[in-house]
């Protein structure tokens, strides 16, 4: 397989969102020959945004956690010496349902042969797609880039 994937994360409950969604699946078009592009969402995407892509995974279960020993720490230094973990912040974590999108999409990826893979959140404005074009050179050395 010669092209890439561009792997795009998706929650989009409402109009707004979709226009967003919509606005960054039009601006990857320009990569249609050398990507394939990949929804992954716990919402519905409406047809006319997944004629634009080649693979939409949908996962009706958007599971939040709030179980208070389970949520994640944030931490802060006010000064140095001290550090404050705190599970207070928010009383829900989001965590276990971005990954039951993104996990299964990169696995799509793999076992149909990408040997490139993009993410990118659905609220990212991309004008210039020279960042992924740099990006897939320099994974030709690298395994990762953040």
């Amino acid at each position: 397989m010669d092209k890439n994937i561009v792997i795009v994360s998706a929650y989009c409950p409402d109009k707004q969102r979709l226009d967003m969604l919509h606005n960054l699946i039009n601006d990857l078009q320009n990569l249609r020959e050398t990507h394939d592009l990949l929804i992954t969402s716990h919402t519905i995407i409406p047809q006319y945004i997944l004629d634009k892509v080649d693979y939409y995974v949908y996962d009706r279960h958007n599971d939040i956690i709030t179980d208070i020993n389970l949520i994640n720490r944030a931490w802060f230094s006010p000064f140095q010496g001290l550090t404050i973990l705190s599970n207070l912040i928010s009383n829900y974590s989001t965590y276990l349902a971005v990954y039951r999108t993104i996990i299964p999409a990169f696995n799509f990826a793999k076992g149909y042969g990408y040997v490139k893979a993009h993410h990118i959140e659905y609220d990212t404005e991309i004008k210039n797609l020279d960042e992924i074009h740099n990006n897939d050179v320099d994974l030709d050395e690298v395994d990762s880039i953040v």
